[in-house]
């Protein structure tokens, strides 16, 4: 049997993925986008349920997908730091 703390980040990956893709569908609702507009940003929903189901599947796939994640968020940060202020 897995550990509480192997689901706990996976359900957290899995709601904030669920969160973006009712976002996506409601604001596309409540403007009354058409629904070829609004497919490009469902598809970037689904897009966020399946990288938050794909641990799920594959660990080790999940465990790079992390990685490579917070390497770019370091980066990010490096350059966020090194920036000039206006």
């Amino acid at each position: 049997m897995k550990h509480v703390l192997v689901f706990l980040p996976r359900g957290l990956a899995l709601l904030w993925a669920g969160f973006w893709m009712f976002f996506f569908v409601a604001e596309s609702w409540a403007w009354q986008t058409p629904v070829l507009a609004a497919l490009p940003w469902v598809g970037v929903g689904l897009f966020f349920v399946l990288l938050a189901l794909l641990p799920w599947r594959w660990e080790r796939t999940g465990g790079l997908e992390s990685r490579h994640g917070r390497r770019h968020l370091l980066a990010l940060c490096a350059d966020l730091l090194h920036a000039e202020l206006p």
